[in-house]
């Protein structure tokens, strides 16, 4: 049997003692973790965006196989549970990273900034878009539709 066909996918969610951070975790080859797998959301951490969703990332190899929409669903689903009178939520995508900036379009997000951010591992600045979505529940009710 090929690897690919051996890979298992498995969901979780972890819950900190504080009521404001979320970890979701994507277990990828029968029980492995990385931070390729999970999803971060940090609740309501911008008062006019909303909440942080930090660290949503797919293994190279993984893409292109509905894991990444999977993944912005499931955050997407547990705020619309979590904060029903507040489901606006974005995340930063890399300038350079436009196969992910595609992805999030194709997604309903928006586009709503540029700037530099910092720091980043080994230190260093890099220009960063700002993704953001309205409304969780939109993304939701659009995946679920097949779209």
């Amino acid at each position: 049997m090929r690897a690919r066909q051996q890979r298992v996918f498995v969901n979780g969610l972890l819950n900190f003692s504080t009521i404001t951070t979320v970890l979701m975790v994507g277990f990828v080859s029968a029980g492995l973790m990385s931070l390729n797998q999970t999803v971060h959301m940090i609740l309501d951490e911008d008062p006019h965006w909303g909440t942080l969703l930090d660290n949503l990332h797919v293994t190279y190899g993984l893409k292109r196989h509905g894991i990444g929409r999977r993944r912005l669903t499931e955050a997407a689903r547990e705020l619309v549970q979590r904060r029903p009178a507040d489901r606006r939520f974005y995340l930063w995508v890399l300038a350079k990273n436009t196969a992910a900036q595609a992805f999030y379009t194709v997604c309903g997000g928006t586009r709503v900034e540029t700037t530099l951010r910092k720091p980043f591992p080994g230190g260093g600045r890099a220009l960063s878009h700002r993704i953001a979505w309205p409304d969780a529940a939109v993304l939701v009710s659009t995946v679920s539709r097949g779209g």
